[in-house]
């Protein structure tokens, strides 16, 4: 809505201006980014242009309107410069293919510095990142350059730049070759319902994109010119857009892709098509449960890229190492009994440590229940009492010292008894 109501306002000041310059000049505008054609007299030097630019200087100091120009964004290039140097307009490049390609270099060395601090975030955050954002930051340069050998170089190593990120999360970066590289690449290019990983070649897209980008463009000039079909009568046909292109495109690879797989590789591509196997890619880990660890998204890259292990022969069962061997090994522990050995020992330190705790328990409650009996009272009357007693007073009990009763003397022995001794 903002930028609808912006147009709207401004359209006014536009018309204005266009008036003020007269019929020889073009104004042109989008947003706040506008562009004035001058005659053809004035773009052949450059006294002309300073000639222009002076009278719309002058129209905006004479406006009444809020809105300022702002002088130090104001330049003026000639037609010879344009098509020698180029000349940016609307975040893409008009002139020669060399300025072109030279302008889509700039961008993407920007972008491969991006692609590199990647390199300090975790797997999983990293590979959202390069999919969802730092990719599509370059796609609408694809609607508007031409397919040309020198940016068809640029846009080849963008896609060199993106997968080999990819190859360094999945852990292994060394370079294929031959039917390997190209099997790797194709995966990498699809998108993720058809089991690749939705790293979209910019190479490929590129020639689809500009024609849809052409041909949505006469279908507006033609309607907004009025100008009539040249076959009278017959229903015009729609508009291809860039999607409908490059899904017959993506297709097409799925097809060749799935002729050169055997079964097995068959089987993963499919898993990896079907929502549950692609479900993780798309996941954002706002809290524990769903984050993954490195180890997890590079083993999960490599199943997606049908990529076997680097090591020729299995070192548990001395057999080929081929893909998805870890899995079939039966020498080899599985995952899934690790898993559930780890959970066992928990539970059995955890039960046991409760036992040992009940036991000690039990123990100090018995030995703190005393029987304490016989206690006699003042009057010499034989009385039997019960108490319960802690282990605190039973020990301060203890510390206490015995008490001895006096003995009664032994009577003293007659004489006559001691002489019968």
């Amino acid at each position: 809505m903002g930028p609808l109501l912006f147009s709207l306002a401004i359209r006014p000041l536009l018309d204005r201006l266009s008036t003020y310059l007269g019929t020889d000049y073009l104004v042109l505008a989008y947003l706040d980014d506008v562009y004035v054609l001058s005659p053809a007299q004035e773009l052949a030097s450059a006294q002309g242009l300073t000639s222009t630019l002076e009278k719309i200087y002058s129209f905006f100091d004479s406006s009444p309107s809020s809105l300022k120009l702002n002088r130090t964004k104001c330049t003026g290039k000639t037609l010879s410069d344009i098509k020698e140097h180029g000349c940016n307009i609307l975040g893409s490049c008009v002139g020669s293919p060399q300025s072109q390609a030279a302008f889509l270099a700039s961008k993407i060395d920007k972008l491969a510095n991006q692609v590199q601090n990647l390199a300090s975030l975790p797997h999983q955050h990293a590979l959202l990142l390069l999919r969802q954002c730092i990719q599509q930051d370059l796609q609408h340069l694809q609607r508007s350059l031409p397919d040309h050998p020198l940016i068809n170089n640029q846009w080849t190593r963008l896609d060199r730049a993106l997968w080999n990120e990819v190859r360094r999360l999945r852990g292994r970066v060394d370079q294929q070759q031959g039917d390997r590289q190209e099997l790797e690449d194709a995966i990498l290019s699809l998108p993720l319902r058809l089991g690749g990983l939705g790293v979209l070649s910019h190479l490929n897209v590129a020639p689809h994109a500009l024609a849809a980008s052409n041909e949505a463009a006469d279908r507006h000039i033609d309607t907004f010119m009025n100008i009539q079909p040249s076959q009278q009568g017959s229903p015009t046909p729609a508009v291809k857009s860039q999607h409908e292109r490059c899904q017959d495109m993506w297709e097409t690879t799925q097809t060749n892709l799935i002729d050169t797989l055997d079964d097995t590789e068959r089987k993963l591509l499919s898993e990896a098509a079907s929502p549950l196997g692609r479900k993780w890619l798309n996941t954002i880990p706002f809290y524990q449960p769903l984050c993954l660890t490195d180890f997890e998204v590079s083993t999960a890259l490599n199943y997606r890229t049908l990529a076997c292990s680097p090591l020729t022969t299995c070192s548990w069962c001395s057999r080929p190492n081929s893909l998805g061997h870890d899995e079939l090994c039966m020498t080899r522990r599985r995952q899934t009994v690790a898993r559930h050995d780890s959970l066992a020992r928990i539970i059995h330190s955890t039960l046991k440590l409760s036992i040992r705790q009940q036991n000690m328990s039990r123990t100090r409650s018995k030995a703190g229940e005393g029987m304490i009996s016989a206690s006699e009272d003042r009057s010499g009357a034989q009385s039997t009492t019960t108490s319960r007693c802690t282990p605190f007073s039973l020990l301060m009990r203890r510390k206490q010292p015995l008490e001895h009763k006096p003995t009664s003397p032994c009577p003293p022995t007659s004489p006559s008894s001691r002489s019968n001794t």
